[in-house]
């Protein structure tokens, strides 16, 4: 290009165009990174709660695993939680850690089940 002249103002938007398609599909893949995460953190929280003989908690905890909560990014921090607290159950299985997961259940429940969070 000559010195003193100036890049035409559709080659900018062209170039613009494809810095933000690139931005959203990396964003978008780290968003499914952390969506599919959610869903085995849950998956890891019931299978250590079936392997602590708490049957119960891990079936309430497979029905919300389809529900729109735990496919979004909103179950990330909760899973996270139920998976934790999961994992002292699953080595000491004292009523206090029963009582934890079982409260984590209840706040999935809840939030999985609040209205416009549900695929129904």
């Amino acid at each position: 290009m000559a010195p003193g002249r100036r890049k035409h103002p559709l080659a900018l938007d062209h170039s613009r165009a494809l810095i933000d398609d690139l931005l959203l599909k990396l964003v978008t893949k780290e968003k499914l990174k952390l969506m599919a995460r959610a869903q085995d953190m849950l998956d890891e929280a019931i299978s250590l709660l079936t392997g602590a003989g708490q049957n119960e908690l891990a079936d309430r905890l497979t029905a919300q695993r389809a529900k729109f909560f735990f496919t979004s990014l909103a179950g990330v921090p909760l899973a996270n939680k139920v998976k934790k607290a999961g994992t002292a159950l699953s080595t000491d299985g004292t009523e206090a850690n029963v009582a934890a997961v079982a409260a984590l259940v209840v706040q999935i429940e809840d939030k999985a089940d609040a209205p416009g969070t549900v695929l129904t």
